[in-house]
């Protein structure tokens, strides 16, 4: 991955080429309903929302809605499907959702995040994370908002740099629950874009996750399932296809990744798919790492 210093005084830049959806998203929920003159406010619950538009092809997901009290581990996926480039940070902070209002947390004394700025070119995939390691207490059941600040696009590669036309964006904004029955972040699976992909599409972008601080290992032999009502039933891939079965590196975080699908299972048509690689931890441990997408 690219990283350059992020120089903020040096961007003094106009708003107007990003956002779109992001700024109605970046409003504050209600605070509360009023069934009618004279009776008290009813307090609402704030929407859910987990994506971001940056742009009309770079789009920022968290890979959860909900998480169980205590979570440490908040992983946003960042992808772009257009030829702009994204310069963006680790900066965020956390609020949460009480008496009709959001709330900015406490936090530790003495935390920064590093003024790092790293770069999403042209059909990338990327993580980041946006643990709550700075917060003084653990996160309880509730809803919390992450925002974070520091995202900018330029229009071409070749406009990128200390001295790049970049312009700056609105800060993004995620709304996410918290509660007891909700499961962390798994440490290996598969990302796909939300977005579907045309019925017959030669190959597919994904990101395989590792949530672990330690590098694995995956076997990119694929394993597809096509969803039939509720059943998962197997897509068989042809007589004479064979793969060598060696473990590729899985770094920590993760790697973005493109699974051919007309050429090992021909033309396939709209529906709803599960993808699967068998990946393995440091400690030699098996894990299975999967993920749903659309073809519509």
């Amino acid at each position: 991955m690219k990283r350059v210093l992020i120089v903020l005084s040096g961007l003094l830049l106009a708003l107007s080429a990003c956002g779109g959806p992001g700024e109605t998203a970046a409003r504050s929920p209600s605070s509360g309903l009023s069934a009618s003159i004279g009776e008290p406010a009813q307090a609402v619950s704030p929407e859910i929302e987990t994506a971001w538009e940056v742009t009309e092809d770079i789009t920022l997901h968290l890979l959860q809605s909900a998480y169980p009290a205590g979570a440490d581990r908040i992983t946003m996926v960042l992808e772009n499907r257009g030829d702009q480039v994204m310069l963006y940070g680790q900066g965020c902070s956390f609020e949460r959702y009480a008496d009709g209002d959001w709330q900015q947390l406490e936090t530790i004394e003495n935390y920064g995040f590093e003024d790092i700025g790293y770069l999403l070119g042209p059909g990338g995939i990327q993580t980041l994370s946006l643990s709550p390691w700075f917060l003084a207490r653990p996160l309880e059941a509730g809803y919390y908002r992450i925002t974070g600040h520091g995202v900018r696009v330029a229009d071409s590669e070749e406009e990128t740099g200390f001295g790049g036309s970049y312009i700056d964006c609105p800060p993004y904004q995620f709304v996410f629950q918290v509660t007891a029955n909700a499961q962390p972040e798994p440490d290996f699976a598969l990302w796909f874009s939300p977005l579907p992909s045309p019925a017959g599409a030669e190959s597919i972008p994904l990101f395989v996750l590792n949530g672990t601080n330690e590098d694995a290992g995956v076997v990119f032999i694929p394993t597809l399932e096509r969803l039939h009502g509720e059943i998962w039933e197997k897509v068989s891939l042809p007589e004479g296809i064979g793969f060598c079965g060696t473990a590729d590196p899985l770094p920590a975080g993760g790697m973005a990744w493109s699974q051919e699908l007309s050429l090992l299972w021909g033309d396939l048509g709209a529906g709803t798919y599960r993808l699967s690689y068998q990946v393995t931890g440091s400690a030699g441990a098996e894990h299975t790492a999967s993920g749903v997408f659309t073809l519509a």
